[in-house]
């Protein structure tokens, strides 16, 4: 009897420490490829709005797509997180759809994204995925050109970057892993061109696979 009791005293603390316990936090360090699409947009500049603007975004051609992500978990397998995300878009619009005020417009050199997120994950046998959203800033590389003035060079801070995310994470062997993910972007972009300052809004679906390791 007494030992009975004495045993169920010890579960009955165990599990209670148990429960006090914080739970481990995870960081992880992540890379990743991709392509996107980028949908037709309206763009204004020099009081001209040119309409249905088509957008190339070359994700595979140099230099590539590509981004990096730093992520803290709260809880090491499920539960909210936060996430300082960079990644390197591009985007080229078609020859002539923007004449004849310019001849050549486009962000080759990136139109780079950098946002805080918010992110949920959770546990599905050995994937974990996750939804979340971010905003943050861009930093385009403006390349662009008129008949008789030009502009190649980064300009910072030029806009808002709205995003929504999706995808699973597959742990591997020890802290490694693998990721898939689909992300739609919001981007209201102000550049500085010949000509005045360009206004567009670019809505682009994104399709990402990477790797990251987790401590």
């Amino acid at each position: 009897m007494t030992a009975d009791l004495g045993r169920t005293t010890s579960m009955a603390m165990i599990s209670a420490l148990l429960l006090v316990l914080p739970v481990r936090a995870e960081t992880q360090v992540a890379g990743y490829l991709g392509v996107s699409w980028t949908a037709a947009s309206n763009v204004t500049l020099g009081g001209q709005t040119f309409h249905g603007v088509s957008w190339e975004s070359r994700s595979l051609e140099m230099p590539p797509y590509y981004g990096l992500r730093v992520a803290y978990f709260f809880a090491g397998n499920s539960g909210l997180g936060v996430a300082l995300d960079f990644f390197h878009d591009k985007a080229y619009s078609t020859d002539g759809s923007l004449a004849p005020a310019l001849r050549r417009l486009s962000f080759s050199h990136g139109l780079n994204h950098l946002t805080i997120d918010v992110d949920w994950r959770t546990h599905l046998g050995p994937l974990r995925p996750y939804v979340g959203m971010g905003i943050g800033t861009l930093v385009p590389h403006v390349e662009a050109a008129s008949d008789t003035a030009s502009t190649d060079e980064y300009q910072w801070f030029r806009g808002v970057s709205v995003k929504v995310q999706a995808g699973a994470q597959w742990r591997m062997v020890g802290p490694a892993g693998i990721f898939l993910e689909y992300r739609l972007t919001f981007a209201r972009l102000g550049v500085s061109v010949p000509g005045g300052t360009l206004r567009t809004s670019l809505w682009t679906n994104h399709l990402a696979l990477g790797a990251f390791v987790a401590f």
